[in-house]
């Protein structure tokens, strides 16, 4: 089995016991990814490196289901070898702008490029409407995400689909919406200027005036590797 380690932490240890364990280390067409460090690191590999099995190992504390630590990773390599696993698939949610896409396990958000200033713009769900929303933007996360920035802002927990969360709105009692995931949300700016983002990724787009944004949940998913 080829595998790729992926940290931004000094990963000597990692690699001498996988190649210990006969495992083969490669950044060529692995056939897993050890992200080693915290949720950060997975959010990056799985935005570098898409659709390829990812084995999350925490240096610290689990966050979720499937997270290995450090040191439980010796006990689980005979299983990760022989294929004793499952491959757990998480959604993924996207923002289209002009040609450009952003895709996000965790979350897109529009977010006001001032801090100074909120923004204002409308938002559509399908046939429901939000018209000339006041505020410093809007956070669409999934499942995964659901627990973190969007949690953070006054977002409703959910379990399926997708959330909605509008970040600190000043006109509108609704502050978050559960949605099923097969909606489409389009948004379009009427005053100011924001940056769309996904997850922790550098890469920010300029919004302005009049520019309008599609956000939907993406036929793209993260794998990401459980034992049995």
């Amino acid at each position: 089995m080829r595998i790729y380690v992926f940290s931004f932490l000094p990963t000597k240890k990692i690699k001498k016991l996988l190649l210990k364990n006969g495992f083969i280390l490669s950044s060529f067409k692995p056939d897993v990814i050890v992200c080693y460090g915290g949720n950060g690191t997975f959010l990056t590999a799985e935005r570098n490196y898409p659709l390829i099995p990812k084995l999350i190992v925490k240096t610290e504390r689990k966050t979720k289901e499937f997270d290995v630590l450090e040191t439980e990773l010796k006990k689980y390599l005979p299983s990760l070898k022989k294929g004793l696993f499952k491959i757990v698939e998480i959604e993924k949610v996207e923002a289209i702008f002009k040609n450009k896409r952003l895709i996000g396990v965790n979350e897109v958000q529009i977010r006001n490029k001032l801090p100074i200033e909120a923004l204002r713009f409308n938002v559509s769900i399908n046939e429901r409407k939000f018209e000339n929303v006041i505020a410093d933007g809007l956070i669409v996360a999934t499942v995964f995400g659901s627990t973190g920035y969007y949690s953070s802002a006054g977002g409703k927990k959910f379990k399926r689909g997708l959330g909605l969360c509008f970040n600190n709105p000043s006109n509108i009692k609704t502050k978050s919406i559960i949605l099923k995931g097969n909606e489409k949300i389009r948004v379009k700016i009427l005053r100011g200027k924001a940056y769309l983002a996904s997850d922790n990724n550098p890469m920010l787009l300029n919004l302005k005036e009049e520019d309008e944004v599609l956000i939907r949940k993406s036929e793209e998913k993260a794998k990401v590797i459980k034992f049995k």
